[in-house]
């Protein structure tokens, strides 16, 4: 048997053999074996994403082929960001994930290396965008009952502070 070596351009190895007898005579022969590049596979992460909001469930989706063999697997990363957790399908082309929680608008980066029947490996990534968390009330007025006695007032800052007078 023979396990070929990696190449990195296509070669010819030549192999001779040479067989002796009991009584001393010899004969040879040769034998030239053809070794190729295992091309690398190609991958596509799908295009960028963006507008997400938090708790959206984010699909994701590489499509791969290789030109001498065929894809063997699929490996989808986070490779930056703000955690997203676990990636639902990470060792298949389609994943998702749910999208964290941002204080400010972010890009999530993700990467999906792909590896071909012979080893060879290819990667991608995709850039998703995430939508800062709304940190303001979307509300104008509260009303605040205590003790069957109704309180209004108007929200003008993001910290309220009610008295109640007691008496």
């Amino acid at each position: 048997t023979f396990t070929a070596p990696v190449v990195t351009s296509n070669q010819t190895l030549t192999f001779k053999v040479v067989v002796t007898d009991d009584n001393g005579a010899t004969a040879n022969d040769t034998v030239e074996i053809g070794v190729v590049v295992n091309a690398l596979p190609t991958v596509n992460a799908g295009d960028s994403q963006s507008g997400i909001t938090a708790g959206a469930t984010v699909n994701l989706s590489a499509s791969a082929s290789d030109n001498d063999g065929t894809v063997a697997s699929y490996a989808w990363t986070q490779t930056g960001g703000t955690s997203a957790g676990t990636i639902t399908g990470s060792t298949s082309a389609n994943a998702s994930f749910i999208a964290p929680v941002v204080t400010s608008n972010e890009t999530l980066i993700f990467q999906v290396v792909v590896t071909d029947d012979n080893g060879a490996t290819n990667s991608a990534t995709i850039d998703i965008g995430v939508l800062a968390a709304s940190t303001e009330a979307n509300m104008s007025a509260i009303t605040l009952t205590v003790s069957g006695t109704n309180y209004t007032g108007v929200i003008s800052t993001q910290n309220i502070t009610v008295a109640v007078p007691f008496g």
